[in-house]
């Protein structure tokens, strides 16, 4: 329990560390926030953007195309499932 508490502690430390470093430590002229912003609003950056969302768009269809396959397999396999079965015969007294 010590070990668990004092791991999450130095998680937190770190990643507070960090936060620090990346919002008010300068590198240079401005801070790695900033220079990761303006390097964000760069056309190509930007251009990049719209390319991955339109990859994960496409990513998004294949698989609500193949969730959909698998479902209608499943069920059509189900309701074959159910029509070959015999129907339990009500004067058979092992039913």
């Amino acid at each position: 329990m010590t070990r668990r508490a004092l791991s999450g502690l130095f998680s937190l430390f770190v990643l507070v560390v960090l936060g620090y470093l990346f919002f008010f430590v300068p590198l240079g002229e401005r801070t790695l926030y900033d220079h990761v912003s303006r390097i964000a609003a760069t056309p190509e950056a930007e251009e990049l953007g719209r390319d991955a969302e339109r990859a994960s768009e496409r990513l998004e269809e294949v698989v609500r195309e193949r969730i959909n396959t698998d479902a209608s397999t499943a069920s059509g396999t189900e309701a074959q499932t159910e029509e070959s079965a015999d129907p339990a015969d009500p004067a058979d007294p092992q039913n």
